[in-house]
């Protein structure tokens, strides 16, 4: 069973990689469609636009981050928790 936000994770941020396609790009829809705040890390920006609304709405938030480079995570999990909050 996929988690929701009556599960405990309504005030914390959930990381999704790879979201540019297949299980990663599937469960990231699935729980931000399920009132999960997630933010999803992909190579390129375009592989977030099926899930245009709910990006429009905030649940989903679209980073473009290469999981390969040490760096880019590690400033991109910076950036989270300055702007979003803590990651759960």
């Amino acid at each position: 069973r996929l988690p929701d936000a009556n599960d405990g994770i309504r005030t914390g941020v959930a990381v999704v990689t790879g979201c540019g396609s297949g299980l990663g790009h599937a469960l990231a829809i699935e729980m931000a469609s399920r009132g999960i705040q997630v933010v999803g890390f992909s190579r390129s920006a375009a592989n977030f636009q099926s899930a245009g609304d709910l990006v429009a709405s905030g649940r989903l938030v679209p980073m473009v981050v290469d999981v390969a480079d040490d760096d880019a995570v590690k400033s991109a999990f910076a950036r989270i928790r300055a702007e979003i909050g803590d990651v759960t």
